[in-house]
């Protein structure tokens, strides 16, 4: 007479572990679909500052439509001149530029020149589109 019982706990208990199973899986996949969005986030910000350096003035305007059709902000600026006496020493050599978080923006900053005046560039995208997509999938 104990069978129907021991049926039910055994039917609850392997419930339980699917349920289990399927929340970890559930959570597996949002977080790599969420690294793998600012990935390419991060990249699509480097290689736009790449291809904003090989750029003539001329193609710039172009390459700045495009990537902000990809959504990424493009801001130059004049940057201080440097002294005298750091003009003439030998620039650092050149590492590839590192993408910062500022709040919900992931920010990249690079000289685009090394000649007077300076032009500073600035790449940003906005990280919260990432965030809205990951909400999306869950909702899924």
């Amino acid at each position: 007479m104990r069978t129907p019982a021991l049926r039910i706990r055994v039917t609850i208990v392997s419930l339980g572990v699917l349920a289990l199973a399927f929340a970890g899986f559930g959570v597996a996949v949002t977080l790599t679909y969420r690294d793998g969005l600012m990935r390419d986030l991060r990249s699509r910000l480097a290689s736009g500052a790449a291809a904003l350096t090989a750029a003539s003035p001329a193609q710039r305007k172009a390459l700045i439509g495009t990537l902000a059709l990809e959504g990424v902000a493009v801001r130059f600026a004049v940057a201080p001149t440097p002294a005298k006496a750091d003009a003439a020493a030998e620039p650092p050599p050149k590492k590839p530029p590192a993408v910062q978080t500022e709040g919900s923006l992931l920010v990249l900053r690079e000289l685009l020149a090394r000649n007077h005046p300076v032009l500073d560039m600035t790449l940003s995208a906005n990280a919260a589109t990432v965030g809205a997509s990951v909400d999306r999938l869950i909702t899924a």
